[in-house]
């Protein structure tokens, strides 16, 4: 039996659509979901949160007694593959600090 799934999101008191910082996402096939609190404090936090859920429903963390660094090394690509695509060099100096 596949569940179904419903998502019901609103952007913070005050702000856009376009502003929403958190992300969910899910995978009915492999009964997959995930939940991401944008740090609303934090520069591109909508994007880090987007890619947290969206990596964990397609490929989780392998977690493992005998790899206790496998959580790391996942979340060391989603990082990588996060920082990608921005532009570090152009960004107001408010962003960059």
């Amino acid at each position: 039996m596949i569940p179904s799934v419903r998502a019901f999101w609103a952007p913070k008191e005050g702000n856009s659509p376009t502003e929403y910082e958190d992300a969910f996402d899910y995978c009915p096939a492999h009964a997959r979901v995930a939940i991401a609190d944008g740090a609303t404090e934090s520069s591109f936090a909508d994007r880090w949160a987007q890619c947290l859920v969206r990596a964990f429903v397609t490929a989780p963390p392998p977690l493992s007694r005998r790899s206790p660094t496998a959580l790391q090394e996942w979340l060391g690509q989603l990082q990588a593959d996060g920082r990608e695509g921005i532009d570090w060099e152009n960004m107001p100096w408010y962003a960059q600090q």
